[in-house]
């Protein structure tokens, strides 16, 4: 019985011999555009489905930080001349620091920082 020697070229390489009598060549696949869009498309959908799982795990853990509300008892103010936000904090809260009354009276009110305060107007504000 005699061996046979096979050669086989793969690009850009040197022939490799073989003693063996059934050797396979070696095969390289090469994707053509289809193929290369079709796999990224799916690398695509498995991330954006990795990241839905992620935020339905632990979309719940902000959703139920977000329901927290702190309670707090109001009292209404009406704006006399004269008067200005810190002056209300001031006499509604004088324990409290009046930059965070002054915030929450502005965000119960819908106020913004550039607003004034009309003669007259009514306010919530809380009693800390």
């Amino acid at each position: 019985m005699t061996a046979t020697t096979t050669s086989t070229v793969v690009m850009g390489r040197e022939p490799q011999t073989s003693s063996f009598a059934a050797a396979q060549p070696v095969r390289y696949y090469r994707l053509n555009r289809r193929g290369r869009i079709v796999v990224g498309a799916l690398l695509a959908l498995s991330l954006a489905g990795f990241f839905f799982l992620l935020s339905t795990l632990f979309g719940g853990v902000v959703q139920a930080a977000e329901n927290e509300t702190a309670h707090f008892d109001f009292v209404t103010v009406t704006v006399l001349p004269g008067d200005s936000l810190w002056e209300i904090a001031d006499k509604v809260a004088p324990d409290a620091d009046p930059r965070a009354v002054i915030a929450l009276v502005e965000e119960l009110n819908g106020l913004d920082q550039s607003q004034s305060l009309q003669v007259g107007q009514t306010l919530l504000v809380p009693k800390l």
